[in-house]
């Protein structure tokens, strides 16, 4: 666990956080100064939390809400909140740079979503609201610059015709007047290959649209049930109204989700269920129940709300919900390309929060993180997590939060992000120990095993007999690692620098040798084993020198001089 920051104001409440492929990031939240709500980002960086900014700090004085914010490699960052009935965004491009002043985007704007892929491109989806009615729409990030997005037609040509065009909400031609409205806010992710998924509510039903640079697909989905069969039920169930979408996407696009909450009835009788979409391509979206309502065990009054969902590069992640009435932690992983496996139940969420009491992420290929705000046997809350390994079973769970520095701030809710090799970053707010004093932005690592280092090929052959053992970093976004080095299956040492000389003299003969990277979580990584030969160096013997002051005879010299006199 790195160290804590101060919240810099009273009551934090984590809104969003979001981690590149490399590491880098932000963590976003909402806290009291001085009786008014401000928006703050703290940066990460090495699996830490800078000191938090105050993201409306140059702005008139007024309430913010909503921030949230995305990360693309190298340290890039776009925020977004709103602010005094204004929608704003801030950026930087490296961790060296400092986070620009925010720049205003759109009046009577709130509800903002942001995504950014791994090339740093990507989208912001908003809600508009107008005289009687509100709209969704989408601008797309190219790195430098946010332009406005537009209908696409056949005719048109990428990020040409397009942009001619003015700019439309893409729920333009929905009969609703809603969009983006109460439980109806937008999700938006980007695809590594720059295609963007949007969803929303609008008029009790969920809508998605694709996105392209400033291009908009022609097509609309609806992704939510008319009516929904449960598993063993005499009649069918009817829709009442969907609300909260949440999305998540694949590297290519090819596979994307949408998961929602949505209200069904039979006769007197309502539930809240959750829902998965999963798009393939152009096909019409396949709706699956993903709430684990149906199985034995899980929550049966009431249904599941609080979707949360999270694909990795090829499609596997996991949906999860809360369910109404028990509070129980419902998981479905999802296998390559997202089609939903068995749901399991995790555990139980701490039902006297009000903030975000789930988070999910996908981790390295096939693995998933499920995170929580959960109670003690006394009471208390607490921050769990449970992470499943190439799509199997989830370890048993654990306890990330401790008691030294207070109590875990269910109402402050929890976030978890992850980087590309599948380490996991989890945020919460902590409320002091003694009652009194700031209240603090935890963070909490969920380390995988680091890249194992690759050994240098020298020595091979020695004479030295205490030669220096080399070796290249392993790679960890998160913290530091260490180094154990072993001679011939023996721990001779461990260090934090890339070479080691043996403490003590080897005698002649050939050594095996590896090193063991262990970051801070104790995960290690195992090298290959490379081998060495320490050869004795044998002083040759020197030529016999003969006693001063005599003269070795030149006998080619004498036997010319002897042939010269004959003559």
């Amino acid at each position: 666990m790195s160290a804590p920051i101060a919240a810099g104001g009273s009551g934090p409440v984590l809104t969003d956080m979001a981690v590149a492929s490399d590491g880098t990031g932000a963590v976003t939240y909402l806290a009291d100064v001085d009786g008014t709500r401000h928006a703050f980002l703290a940066r990460l960086t090495d699996g830490a939390l800078a000191t938090a900014r105050e993201l409306d700090a140059s702005l008139p004085a007024g309430e913010s809400s909503d921030p949230v914010v995305a990360a693309g490699p190298g340290g890039e960052l776009v925020a977004a909140f709103a602010h005094g009935g204004n929608l704003y965004t801030a950026s930087t491009s490296s961790t060296a740079d400092a986070l620009s002043a925010p720049a205003w985007i759109a009046s009577g704007a709130s509800s903002p979503s942001l995504s950014l892929n791994q090339l740093g491109q990507g989208y912001l989806a908003y809600t508009q609201t107008n005289d009687s009615d509100s709209d969704v729409d989408v601008d797309f990030w190219n790195g430098a610059g946010w332009r406005a997005t537009s209908f696409w037609q056949p005719s048109f040509t990428l990020d040409s015709n397009c942009d001619a065009q003015a700019p439309e909400a893409v729920n333009t031609g929905i009969a609703g007047t809603d969009a983006g409205g109460s439980g109806g806010a937008p999700a938006v992710v980007a695809a590594h290959d720059g295609v963007g998924l949007v969803a929303w509510g609008e008029g009790g039903h969920i809508y998605s649209r694709r996105v392209w640079g400033t291009c908009a697909s022609a097509d609309v989905e609806q992704d939510d049930l008319a009516t929904y069969a449960p598993t063993g039920a005499s009649t069918a169930w009817t829709e009442r109204s969907a609300d909260d979408p949440v999305v998540a996407s694949d590297g290519d696009s090819t596979y994307q989700g949408v998961a929602f909450q949505e209200q069904v009835a039979s006769g007197a009788q309502t539930e809240e269920r959750v829902f998965l979409a999963r798009q393939v391509s152009d096909f019409a979206p396949a709706v699956t129940a993903v709430d684990g309502f149906d199985l034995a065990g899980a929550d049966a009054t009431g249904g599941a709300t609080e979707p949360a969902m999270a694909m990795n590069e090829v499609g596997s992640g996991a949906v999860a919900a809360v369910g109404v009435s028990a509070g129980q932690v419902v998981v479905t992983p999802l296998a390559n390309q997202g089609v939903p496996t068995s749901a399991q139940v995790l555990g139980t969420t701490d039902a006297t929060g009000s903030g975000t009491q789930l988070a999910v992420t996908g981790e390295g290929n096939q693995s998933s993180m499920v995170v929580w705000i959960g109670a003690t046997t006394s009471g208390d809350p607490e921050v769990v997590e449970r992470y499943a390994m190439d799509l199997g079973a989830y370890h048993a769970a654990v306890v990330l939060s401790g008691t030294d520095s207070g109590t875990v701030d269910a109402g402050g809710g929890v976030l978890a992000a992850s980087d590309g090799p599948g380490d996991g970053l989890v945020a919460w707010a902590q409320a002091p120990a003694s009652g009194s004093g700031e209240e603090t932005i935890e963070l909490a690592g969920v380390l995988g095993p680091p890249h194992a280092p690759s050994l240098r090929p020298e020595p091979r052959l020695t004479s030295r007999e205490r030669p220096t053992l080399r070796w290249h970093a392993a790679t960890e976004d998160f913290g530091p690692v260490t180094y154990d080095v072993y001679l011939m299956g023996r721990r001779l040492a461990s260090t934090s620098g890339l070479s080691l000389r043996t403490a003590r003299p080897l005698a002649a003969g050939t050594y095996s040798w590896h090193v063991v990277a262990v970051n801070g979580a104790d995960e290690r990584a195992t090298s290959a084993t490379r081998r060495f030969t320490v050869k004795r160096y044998v002083k040759p013997k020197h030529k016999r020198r003969h006693k001063r002051g005599r003269k070795r005879k030149d006998t080619r010299k004498t036997a010319w001089t002897k042939a010269a006199s004959r003559r």
